[in-house]
């Protein structure tokens, strides 16, 4: 194995934090270990976020997150519990909470929304404020932005009624 691993960190305080990547949080970066605690840049006052990638997390603050990939979750600030694995995945959370992206762009436009889960490269890729909508498969509800309760299994379906059907089917 060869390459090198930097670790960085401009943060005031926080705990159980991770970050690995070149140029992750900051131009001017520094180390911040106590203990087993490495601290990031923009976090203030959480613990148990974790980034991996080029400025995955770039902005939190007190989200507990866990960011995978180039600027997965890039602007969540105080957005909790949620999860993006992909490059660009939640870009643009800020505030939403309890949500799940896995895939390229996956939910890269939400930035309240909350409890929405996008598997699939481009899956809920529109959603803004949207709340409670499942989408999987590639491109799935892609163009779904303020949608509620809506689930669209199967590429580039953007047709939540098959949620319908499937609820007239169990009755």
């Amino acid at each position: 194995i060869s390459g090198t691993l930097n670790f960085y960190s401009t943060a005031a305080s926080g705990t159980n934090n991770s970050s690995f990547s070149t140029f992750l949080v900051s131009a001017a970066p520094t180390v911040a270990l106590s203990g087993a605690t490495i601290t990031l840049a923009n976090t203030t006052t959480n613990g148990g976020l974790t980034a991996i990638g080029g400025n995955a997390g770039f902005t939190n603050t007190t989200g507990e997150i866990t960011a995978i990939g180039y600027a997965a979750l890039y602007y969540n600030t105080t957005g909790d519990q949620s999860t993006a694995v992909g490059v660009n995945a939640m870009l643009s959370n800020t505030t939403g909470s309890y949500n799940v992206a896995v895939g390229h762009i996956a939910l890269a436009n939400n930035t309240t929304g909350v409890n929405n889960i996008g598997i699939g490269g481009s899956s809920l890729y529109g959603n803004t404020i949207g709340v409670y909508n499942l989408a999987l498969g590639d491109f799935s509800m892609c163009n779904n932005t303020t949608g509620v309760c809506n689930i669209a299994i199967g590429r580039l379906n953007d047709d939540p009624m098959i949620a319908e059907r499937a609820r007239d089917y169990l009755k």
